[in-house]
């Protein structure tokens, strides 16, 4: 499942590419944004303004979670289902299970996902093939890889996708070339430093800016070189996301993070549902309870690098009129 960099799969340049051939073609639809570095607690965060006619072009076309408009059960189709995805879009295979799309109503030049090829939910546990998957993407780029799960994390489609940015693009978001890709990496590097003991991979730590339930683990950084541009083979490929699923189930435990609605299959990665729309009725139904304060959890978020995972646990949803946070807020220090 690794990626070759190099010969069998040259990840960045596919995607570039294909962006180009997608954006001349009409199936990239870019949305007009303009963008601004906002301190909050000390962090910096870059915040995007969407225009309003673009937000309205992408609602029209797109969906969101809990009481919106749906492209699932009846209305418009699951765009990442086989039969519903634009070839166009399709930057290429990662491994038998997973497929490498570009975002269509991108921000972020180049903005691709990891999507499961049969439909998976986006408020199931993630599986050792989708954090493989998922981390030989952020590993060949190079880049930062996200995930929104749950239905107050921001996600916006319940097929599985976990996304991906270059770090050169957000390094091309500011003139300044001293600026780092990824901010978020000085911080984790920081927190690390400060502690009394620095913190061993796979040892729980928190950053101190942060005032909210999250928790960082720093990887062992041989599993990176195993998805270093060699091809993989499947042993490498099991074991890479054997290690990773155990990070991110301890991660998850950390910080208090259950799934109630799946809670029967815990952590296994199999889902209770083979269509969108039995998770979309459970999802709904998790919804409900978080609304009525029934104690069901919200989501969580998700950043991952070849260097650490990060989760912060959701409590609700964002308030309006602010844009949604999802894992691209906490990922957007690295475009500051």
């Amino acid at each position: 499942m690794c990626i070759d960099t190099t010969q069998k799969f040259p990840l960045r340049e596919r995607a570039r590419q294909t962006s180009k051939a997608a954006l001349a073609g009409g199936s990239l639809r870019p949305l007009a944004t303009s963008h601004t570095v906002v301190q909050d607690g000390g962090i910096p965060f870059t915040v995007f303004s969407l225009d309003e006619k673009a937000l309205a072009a992408k609602k029209r076309g797109g969906a969101s979670v809990c009481g919106r408009k749906q492209r699932f059960s009846g209305l418009p189709p699951n765009p990442f289902a086989g039969e519903n995805r634009d070839p166009a879009l399709v930057v290429g295979d990662v491994g038998n299970r997973h497929t490498c799309i570009l975002n269509k109503f991108n921000v972020l030049d180049d903005h691709a996902l990891i999507i499961t090829n049969s439909f998976e939910p986006q408020s199931a546990p993630l599986t050792a093939d989708d954090l493989a998957a998922f981390f030989a993407g952020v590993t060949a780029l190079p880049g930062v890889g996200f995930f929104n799960s749950g239905p107050q994390s921001g996600a916006s489609q319940r097929h599985r996708h976990m996304q991906l940015v270059p770090y050169d693009t957000l390094r091309a978001l500011h003139a300044d070339a001293t600026t780092p890709a990824l901010p978020l990496n000085t911080l984790v590097r920081a927190a690390a430093a400060a502690a009394r003991r620095a913190p061993r991979p796979g040892a729980t730590f928190t950053l101190p800016q942060l005032k909210l339930r999250h928790a960082v683990r720093l990887l062992d950084p041989a599993v990176a070189g195993d998805c270093g541009g060699s091809g993989g083979g499947g042993g490498g490929a099991a074991a890479v996301g054997a290690y990773l699923k155990r990070q991110y189930d301890e991660l998850l435990r950390d910080v208090g993070y259950a799934f109630p609605v799946l809670r029967a299959n815990s952590f296994t990665g199999q889902a209770p549902f083979d269509d969108i729309a039995g998770a979309a009725a459970a999802e709904a139904q998790q919804c409900g309870g978080a609304r009525r304060g029934g104690g069901a959890a919200a989501g969580y978020n998700l950043v991952l690098t070849r260097d650490y995972m990060f989760v912060v646990a959701r409590a609700r949803a964002p308030r309006t009129p602010p844009p949604a946070s999802t894992s691209t807020r906490w990922a957007s220090w690295g475009a500051c």
